[in-house]
C-alpha cells in the first residue's frame, strides 16, 4: 500500500537507521534501492545524492548541512514545508513522530503547482499591464460576451458614454440606454452572426450641443476555449474632419 502512494515516505528508527522507503522515494530522489543496503543510516541516503546536483550543498560546508538535517530529524515533528532542490524541483517536507522513537519522513512532489502558481501569477502581471495600457489608449474600447452583455470598457468608454464600468458590465446596450441601443444591438448581432468587421463613421451631438466625429470598428473574436465575444473600438476623428473642411475650403 505505501508502495502505491506518490507521496515519497521513509520510516527510521530512534537510531536514524531506515526501516522501510517505499518506491516513490527512490523515484523522486533518482536513486537506485541497490545503491543502498537495507537498515542503512539516514544520511546514507543523502549521501547517494550528494554529487547529483539535487542539493546544490558545497563540499566544504556539506557535514554541517548533514549534521542539522539528522537533528532536525532526531527532534521529532517537523511541521510540512517548502523544500526547494538545487534542480528545480520543489518538495512539501514534514517529519512526524511516531512510537518507539522511530520517525516518518515524507516528501511530496509539488513542483507542477508551483510552476502553475508562477504561471498564474505572470499571467496577472502581464494583464495588469494590459489593462493599463488599454485605460491609457485614447481610444474607447468595450468587449461583450455573446449574448451582448458587457464585460470590459476602458476609460475611454466611460469618458465618452458617462456610464461608470460598475455600471456598465452585465448589462446589454438596451438596458443602458433603452430603444437607442436597438440599432447598435442589430449591428452587434450581424457581426456575429456573420463575423464580418463592420466599420462606419458617426456624428454625435454631446449634451452641449457641441458635434463630434466619430469612427467606430467592431469585430467578433473566437477565443481559445471556443467562447465568442465582440469587441469594439470608437475613435474621436473630430480634428481629423475639421482639418479635412479647413483644406477643402482652402482648395476651393
Amino acid at each position: 500500500t505505501v508502495d502505491l502512494l506518490d507521496m515519497a515516505i521513509v520510516i527510521v528508527d530512534e537510531e536514524l537507521n531506515v526501516e522501510l522507503v517505499n518506491r516513490a522515494f527512490w523515484r523522486l530522489w533518482n536513486v537506485s534501492p541497490d545503491a543502498v543496503e537495507a537498515g542503512c543510516p539516514f544520511r546514507d541516503l543523502l549521501e547517494a545524492d550528494r554529487h547529483t546536483g539535487v542539493y546544490g550543498v558545497a563540499d566544504h560546508v556539506w557535514e554541517d548541512y548533514g549534521t542539522r538535517r539528522l537533528a532536525e530529524i532526531r527532534g521529532g515533528e517537523v511541521a510540512p514545508r517548502e523544500f526547494r532542490r538545487a534542480d528545480g524541483c520543489t518538495l512539501i517536507y514534514s517529519v512526524v513522530a511516531l512510537s518507539g522513537g522511530r520517525r516518518l519522513i515524507s516528501y511530496f512532489d509539488v513542483t507542477a503547482l508551483k510552476d502553475r502558481e508562477r504561471a498564474l501569477r505572470e499571467s496577472m502581471r502581464e494583464n495588469e499591464l494590459f489593462r493599463s495600457l488599454i485605460d491609457n489608449v485614447p481610444v474607447s474600447i468595450y468587449a461583450k460576451h455573446a449574448d451582448l452583455r458587457q464585460f470590459y470598457v476602458n476609460r475611454g468608454w466611460i469618458e465618452l458614454t458617462g456610464i461608470a464600468a460598475e455600471e456598465a458590465v452585465g448589462k446589454t446596450d438596451l438596458e443602458l440606454i433603452g430603444v437607442d441601443g436597438r440599432e447598435m444591438t442589430d449591428s452587434d448581432l450581424a457581426v456575429l452572426r456573420t463575423g464580418q468587421t463592420q466599420e462606419s463613421e458617426e456624428v454625435v451631438v454631446a449634451a452641449d450641443g457641441t458635434v463630434r466625429h466619430q469612427f467606430a470598428r467592431k469585430s467578433a473574436m473566437t477565443a481559445s476555449d471556443g467562447s465568442l465575444y465582440l469587441i469594439g473600438t470608437t475613435t474621436d476623428i473630430t480634428e481629423q474632419k475639421q482639418r479635412e473642411a479647413e483644406q477643402e475650403e482652402a482648395r476651393r
